[in-house]
């Protein structure tokens, strides 16, 4: 099915002609019907778009707009700034109040993944002001919750709580009951990083009723998952398996993530007969490889056999090593993209510029050389200046359905807690550990 749509739509790209403004406005309207269930077709229609910067200002920012939604959907990368920039000047003279306040809210992510925190915070601030002004309560939801995890970001934990609380209020006024949901989780989460259970249990319960009513299996597998964390963290291991074990049977795709806490759990309660079974019945997916080996590692080392737990210990070792040489390697290739496309637009510009204005051939025999030595200056400019970005700038946080890590009994703040799923976020740095948008 999806490949038949995708292909009826290519069609009709290709009948469109050779106007590109006329032939993109038919190729918009079908990728927004596409995004709610095939945001992966609808993203590669957008793909296919090859000079996006090329179009007419009315159709680019519509264009930045598909984007940024199916970005939201299918856990991709985020457009570089200008092409935000770009789309919210259009925004701003022709769009809605909450169109305007979407698209600022994508600018400032783009911000936060550069490591601009102030210029992202700012322009969350406005757009939330918007947002609030025009009665927009589920893009200020959004807005609230990535504002939380910015001040997450500088261990600004009271403002954080209130962006948390107003987010569930934004929800429930707009009655995304959904996003309500998965934001008292969140917050109840952040309760319970801060030992205060009193607060956690009722934010818990509140958000398990809104999930029996709306029968969504993977927000009632994370409720129970964040009931289970909570209940190990009060080391009150007989109910945290209950929960661990109610999320399994929901079937979620996340449920592997609980069968790693019930091992946790057992390896913390000395039953290691019941962690054995868990880790032999556990499908060793390649994205929970490192969760396995530290699991081997610390139920050897609970049966002390010392040789054996040090053998999965190098493992795990090795594993994050990859995993941090990749990351720092992925974030220098996606500053190299932007920057070439970047490059690209403006060479592009200066040619359309020379044409307009009636050059003629012997000025484009230069252009070439004024490129060279133009990306020269740029990569001497970058290097004095702008050093590659440290490990620590690459918060790549894998697990964001819960602030809390599960199964170890431990307390860990993380950067984002109030999201349906947990999908591994590839280029993600501070912003890209992005909120789900339900």
């Amino acid at each position: 099915m999806k490949a038949l749509l995708l292909t009826g739509l290519l069609f009709i790209l290709i009948l469109s002609g050779c106007k590109k403004e006329s032939a993109t406005l038919p190729l918009l309207q079908s990728v927004e019907e596409l995004i709610p269930m095939y945001a992966d077709s609808a993203s590669t229609l957008l793909d296919s778009i090859k000079a996006p910067d090329e179009l007419g200002n009315k159709d680019f920012a519509h264009w930045c707009m598909l984007r940024g939604k199916a970005t939201d959907e299918t856990a991709t990368g985020l457009l570089p700034i200008y092409q935000w920039q770009r789309a919210q000047k259009w925004f701003m003279k022709h769009g809605t109040a909450e169109e305007q306040a979407q698209i600022a809210l994508y600018l400032g992510r783009a911000y936060v993944e550069d490591g601009e925190y102030d210029k992202a915070m700012k322009i969350y601030a406005e757009a939330l002001q918007l947002a609030k002004e025009h009665q927009a309560y589920n893009v200020a939801g959004y807005i609230c919750a990535y504002m939380a995890d910015l001040y997450g970001f500088r261990d600004i934990i009271s403002e954080r709580l209130e962006k948390r609380e107003e987010a569930c209020e934004f929800f429930k006024k707009a009655e995304n009951y959904k996003s309500y949901a998965y934001a008292l989780k969140g917050l109840a989460c952040q309760w319970a990083l801060l030992d205060s259970f009193a607060c956690t249990m009722p934010l818990l319960q509140k958000a398990d009723s809104i999930s029996q009513l709306i029968l969504n299996k993977d927000l009632a597998a994370a409720i129970a998952n964040a009931f289970g964390l909570v209940y190990e963290m009060q080391e009150k291991y007989k109910d945290a398996e209950k929960y661990h074990l109610k999320a399994i049977e929901t079937g979620s795709e996340e449920s592997y993530k609980d069968s790693m806490a019930l091992l946790y759990i057992y390896i913390q309660d000395d039953q290691l007969a019941k962690a054995h079974e868990i880790i032999e019945s556990t499908t060793k997916k390649k994205d929970i490889c490192y969760n396995i080996n530290e699991a081997y590692y610390l139920l050897y080392k609970a049966e002390g056999k010392y040789k054996e737990a040090l053998h999965y210990k190098e493992i795990c070792s090795d594993i994050l090593d990859s995993l941090t040489l990749a990351q720092n390697e992925t974030k220098v290739l996606e500053i190299e993209k932007k920057v070439q496309q970047c490059q690209d637009t403006g060479r592009e510009r200066t040619v359309k510029d020379c044409t307009a204005k009636g050059y003629d051939y012997n000025h484009y025999y230069h252009l070439p050389t004024f490129t060279v030595c133009g990306r020269i200056y740029h990569l001497l400019a970058k290097k004095q200046n702008n050093p590659l970005p440290e490990t620590s700038r690459n918060r790549q946080d894998e697990n964001r359905a819960s602030p809390l890590v599960y199964g170890t009994g431990r307390k860990k703040t993380s950067i984002a807690d109030c999201h349906g799923r947990t999908k591994p976020q590839s280029r993600r740095t501070a912003s890209g550990n992005r909120h789900h948008f339900y």
